[in-house]
């Protein structure tokens, strides 16, 4: 993602949100139909895995986007991915 998508999101006045770390951006389950842009910092992307461990998939850092993998012909989340700052 490039600098210019930044500077576009920025002209149009979208709202900043800043989260502390280890805190959630997002989890299975719920609601979510945002879509985040990592400005700074880091986003790890988990699964929980059936005996309650976590899987990490990828860390995001950098210029990113953010959302929940969804199947939207059902309308359900295919998979658990919560989604917190490292």
């Amino acid at each position: 993602m490039s600098e210019s998508v930044l500077n576009f999101l920025e002209e149009k006045n979208l709202p900043e949100v800043t989260k502390k770390k280890h805190t959630y951006l997002m989890m299975d389950g719920h609601d979510q139909e945002d879509i985040y842009v990592l400005k700074d910092g880091v986003v790890k992307v988990s699964i929980v895995l059936c005996d309650g461990r976590e899987f990490n998939i990828t860390y995001l850092k950098g210029l990113d986007m953010i959302s929940l993998l969804k199947d939207e012909i059902n309308k359900m989340t295919t998979a658990s991915f919560p989604m917190s700052l490292s």
